[in-house]
C-alpha cells in the first residue's frame, strides 16, 4: 500500500515538473520579453525584428563595422568616404577622402581600425583607418595583401613584394615597426 502511495507521487512530482518546464520554456523563447531597438521601438519577438529592418543610409554602402568598444556602427561609402551611423538615424562623415576601386575592408579584432585596399588590380594599395584619430596610414609600397593579428587591433601581418620574391611582415602601428617574419621566393613553391 505504501509502495503505491510513493509511485503515485513520485509520478505526481514528474508531471508537476515536466508541467513548470514546458511553462518556463515557451515563455523563455517565446514571449515575454522586449527589446528596444536603436530606434526606440519596443520589439517583443524575433519575428518583429526580422520583419521591419531598417535603413541606417540612404547612400550605397560598400561595406560597415561595428566598434566592439563604444557598439557605434560605421560604414564605408562606395567613394572610400568613412561615415558613423547616429542613433536619431542621421550619420556623420569621420574622413572626407574619396578613394577609387575599393576592393576590401577588413575591421580590426575591436573594431576600432579598419584596413581598406583599393586600387586593385592594377595598383593595390592597403591603408589602415584609425576611428579615435580620424586618419588614414598606408601600408609600405609593394603590399599585396593585409590581415589583422587575431588578437590585436595594434598589429597585422602583410605580404610585399620584393622584385625576385615576397617577404611577410609583421607591422605594430603604435611605433610604425615592421619586422620580417619570413622570405618567399618562386621556386619556394
Amino acid at each position: 500500500m505504501m509502495n503505491k502511495i510513493v509511485k503515485i507521487l513520485i509520478v505526481v512530482a514528474v508531471v508537476g515538473l515536466v508541467g513548470v518546464i514546458i511553462y518556463f520554456g515557451f515563455r523563455f523563447f517565446f514571449g515575454g520579453q522586449t527589446v528596444t531597438a536603436p530606434d526606440g521601438t519596443e520589439i517583443t519577438s524575433i519575428s518583429e525584428l526580422i520583419a521591419k529592418p531598417t535603413a541606417i543610409t540612404a547612400d550605397f554602402v560598400f561595406d560597415y563595422w561595428i566598434n566592439k568598444k563604444t557598439s557605434e556602427t560605421y560604414y564605408l561609402a562606395e567613394d572610400g568616404q568613412i561615415y558613423k551611423v547616429l542613433a536619431n538615424k542621421g550619420n556623420e562623415n569621420i574622413s572626407s577622402q574619396t578613394v577609387g576601386d575599393l576592393s576590401g575592408l577588413k575591421p580590426s579584432p575591436d573594431g576600432s581600425r579598419a584596413l581598406v585596399s583599393f586600387g586593385y588590380p592594377q595598383n593595390p594599395v592597403f591603408a589602415i583607418f584609425d576611428i579615435a584619430g580620424k586618419s588614414w596610414q598606408s601600408l609600405p609600397a609593394g603590399t599585396t595583401a593585409a590581415a589583422w593579428d587575431p588578437k590585436s587591433s595594434n598589429r597585422l601581418a602583410y605580404l610585399r613584394d620584393a622584385g625576385t620574391g615576397s617577404r611577410l611582415m609583421l607591422i605594430t602601428l603604435n611605433d610604425q615597426k615592421s619586422t620580417e617574419v619570413q622570405r618567399l621566393s618562386q621556386k619556394d613553391l
